[in-house]
Parts: C-alpha cells; sequence; structure tokens
C-alpha cells in the first residue's frame, strides 16, 4: 500500500492519503447517519474566516507536534510501527472525543493516516515525516472547515 512507501513524491504522497482520510470519514459519516440519527455537533456561534485559518493552519501544527512527542516516546518502547500509530490514533481521538464524541470516531482513521505518514517520511528526514503529517491534516480539516463556513451562508 502506497501509505508504506516513500519512494514517490511526496506531494503525490500528500494528495493520495488526504483522499484516502477524506472518503473514509465521509464514509464513517455517511454509514452513522443512515443507521442513527447523528446529533447536532455543529457550533453554536457562526465560525469566521479565521477560524477556518487557525483551524486549518494552527491545529495540525500543534497535533503533530503532539504525534511527534507521542512517536518519540513510544519508540523507546516498540518497534512495530503499526502498533506505535495505532496506540497515538486512538489517543488523539480520544483527545477529540472528549470536544465532540463523533470526532472521535470520525477522526481515528486520519490520525493512523498521519502517524503513519510521519513514520514514513521521517525514515528520510524528519522534516519530511512532520512536512508530511501537517499537510495532510490541514487539507483534510481546511475542507471540512471551509464547508461548515460556506454551509452557513447556504443551506447545504
Amino acid at each position: 500500500m502506497f501509505l508504506y512507501n516513500s519512494n514517490q513524491t511526496i506531494v503525490f504522497y500528500i494528495l493520495k492519503s488526504f483522499i484516502l482520510c477524506f472518503i473514509v470519514a465521509i464514509s464513517i459519516t455517511l454509514a452513522f447517519d443512515y443507521f442513527y440519527t447523528l446529533p447536532n455537533e455543529s457550533p453554536t456561534e457562526n465560525i469566521t474566516f479565521y477560524d477556518v485559518l487557525g483551524g486549518s493552519f494552527v491545529s495540525p501544527v500543534i497535533e503533530t507536534l503532539i504525534i511527534f512527542i507521542l512517536i518519540s516516546i513510544l519508540g523507546l518502547f516498540i518497534e512495530n510501527r503499526n502498533i506505535k500509530a495505532i496506540m497515538v490514533a486512538v489517543f488523539m481521538s480520544y483527545l477529540h472525543s472528549l470536544a465532540v464524541p463523533f470526532w472521535g470516531v470520525i477522526s481515528l482513521f486520519s490520525f493512523f493516516v498521519f502517524s503513519i505518514s510521519y513514520l514514513v517520511w521521517s525514515e528520510v528526514k524528519i522534516w519530511l515525516g512532520l512536512l508530511s503529517s501537517v499537510s495532510i491534516h490541514f487539507l483534510l480539516n481546511f475542507t471540512s472547515l471551509i464547508y461548515v463556513y460556506i454551509g452557513q451562508f447556504y443551506y447545504l
């Protein structure tokens, strides 16, 4: 699978990873919506374009630094990168579920991808690992936040 392969351009890796995360997130949302009534977990106040930028740029950087720290600590005890990525994804998804429970469910796979991308590309260079994780996360957050932002003005 391409997720474990750094023998490609990082741009295509990031785009393919984003598309994979997007498809999985949409699929999970549609499946949950079909079987359950999803609660309205939208912000009670309108978001601004600055919220979109902050959630797209600042959050991925901070969360990637947390991923970096967690993977570094886990690396002292665990060699298997899948196990490290799963543990980090579960922890980060748990943190997201504290804000909004459904966010924890929907973000689990994405955090696995962010962690794997860091682990794969950091074997080439640490900064490439950080860049790949932040970039995938940015694209995913920006896509969802711009949808919410535009949705405030139009019924989507």
